[in-house]
């Protein structure tokens, strides 16, 4: 604890920017947080969370770590960042009580014999009850956001998951719900995707979504190092008796089917055992991507077919193979050879939302137009926005400066449209591109009220 660290978390959680706090004041807080420290062991081992609500304005929360969570003088909510910094601390319990379960023989939660067989023809009565639908939008955090996910399904994909949400942010987080998950009538089948490491938690985020979605999922299978940090998704794959409570948990408390997507292990029969718990749980439904948590980044690889044919094999609800779909030949065979009920494309798909009709090479300005056209009825993020331009003009920016640098400024729907017309102008100078063919569902003008939400929105890059 130094008064920097005080000074850092008092202008990041309360504190406008113009203020300014002598050393000396910095000092004295310092030490009344430090008194208030030594007096909160016993609050120091309650989950910090659970209390947050009942928190006044210009208090604290003393956690495990040292830190210190203010709430501001409106009385607002926690920010995103304090709710991440609880979870991690919170991350960090959880893991070392289930170390301790698996040592002392802790039994996972499970369905008995006779619920178990109910459980098995109740998930397939209500997958065949959606379709039973094989193209599927993989959840990407910031990416499969509504009008992504729109634009995908006039292109045969059946089912969407939303974004990857933090199910703590989705509770105690301002404004968290209303930026990072928008719904609509005819955006179903949908599954929205939690990632939590607390049962209660997830129960209480996933009962706010459970009447506008068709399943919940619990994000077992993200690889990224804010997954570590916060202790969730593939982070979860060695705590078995946690894994086995959320899904028991939510399989109980939720009026929707509780549904899984996991990475594999190097072992084979380590991932079939694990597929096993997951589904004795409760899982109705289990996406299983062929990839190891230590396959990201520059070392992502190939995706292991095999492991998901025998995780198939092993199990009796539904599979969804997920990894080296880059085409409409590619879901053929990964039907073919893994035998799943479906298949997941995520990264392919944001280059070529029209992947799982087949078409290879679509035009891409006129996909940009027709996301665009989506973004005027259902508008989101501007960040979230440009990074899909991004990817579908990908090709044809070819890294160019000024290209890239006309879509990298513009911040706002008609600022997005004016980008576009300009580049594919430039291309077309250049010889390097026909011109779009002209849509015939061309839609109005763009609102005022769209624009306002595309330029004034905070602006939250794509991971």
């Amino acid at each position: 604890w130094t008064s920097a660290a005080v000074e850092t978390k008092l202008k990041r959680s309360v504190f406008p920017g113009r203020f300014f706090f002598c050393p000396y004041v910095l000092i004295l807080v310092e030490k009344i947080f430090s008194g208030l420290l030594k007096l909160s062991g016993a609050l120091a081992e309650t989950k910090v969370l659970a209390f947050s609500a009942s928190l006044r304005p210009w208090t604290s929360a003393a956690v495990p770590d040292g830190s210190v969570l203010l709430r501001n003088r409106r009385g607002r909510r926690w920010t995103a960042m304090h709710v991440e910094a609880a979870s991690e601390v919170q991350g960090r319990k959880q893991q070392d009580s289930d170390v301790d379960a698996v040592e002392s023989g802790d039994k996972l939660a499970a369905l008995d014999d006779e619920a178990f067989e109910q459980h098995i023809e109740d998930t397939w009565q209500a997958f065949r009850a959606l379709g039973c639908p094989k193209f599927v939008c993989a959840p990407m955090v910031d990416g499969s956001e509504l009008p992504f996910r729109m634009l995908v399904r006039r292109y045969q994909v059946q089912l969407a998951y939303s974004p990857m949400l933090h199910a703590a942010s989705f509770n105690f987080a301002r404004n968290y719900p209303e930026i990072h998950f928008t719904t609509c009538p005819e955006d179903r089948p949908l599954v929205v995707q939690f990632a939590a490491n607390d049962p209660d938690v997830l129960i209480q985020a996933a009962k706010q979504v459970q009447g506008v979605c068709d399943a919940v999922d619990i994000n077992l299978g993200c690889p990224q190092r804010i997954a570590r940090r916060g202790h969730y998704g593939a982070f979860l794959q060695d705590e078995w008796p946690l894994v086995s409570r959320l899904v028991h948990t939510a399989h109980h408390l939720l009026s929707v089917p509780v549904w899984c997507k996991i990475r594999i292990f190097n072992d084979v029969e380590r991932t079939v055992a694990y597929a096993r718990m997951i589904e004795r749980a409760g899982c109705s439904l289990l996406a299983v991507h062929g990839r190891t948590r230590e396959q990201k980044g520059h070392n992502t690889g190939l995706a292991n077919w095999d492991t998901i044919a025998a995780v198939k094999a092993a199990l009796r609800i539904p599979v969804y193979a997920n990894g080296n779909v880059r085409s409409r030949y590619d879901v053929e065979e990964c039907l073919r050879q893994t035998g799943c009920d479906g298949v997941m494309s995520a990264e392919p798909l944001l280059r070529n939302p029209r992947l799982f009709s087949g078409e290879v090479d679509p035009p891409p300005f006129q996909l940009a137009r027709e996301y665009l056209a989506e973004l005027r009825q259902y508008p989101v993020l501007p960040g979230m926005a440009r990074m899909h331009l991004f990817k579908i003009l990908e090709e044809r920016l070819g890294g160019d400066p000024m290209l890239c640098g006309k879509l990298a400024t513009a911040n706002g729907l008609s600022e997005f449209e004016q980008a576009i017309m300009e580049i594919e102008h430039s291309l077309n100078q250049r010889g390097t591109v026909s011109p779009a063919p002209l849509m015939s569902d061309q839609p109005a003008a763009p609102t005022a009220e769209s624009n306002d939400l595309l330029t004034d929105s905070i602006f939250i890059s794509s991971s």
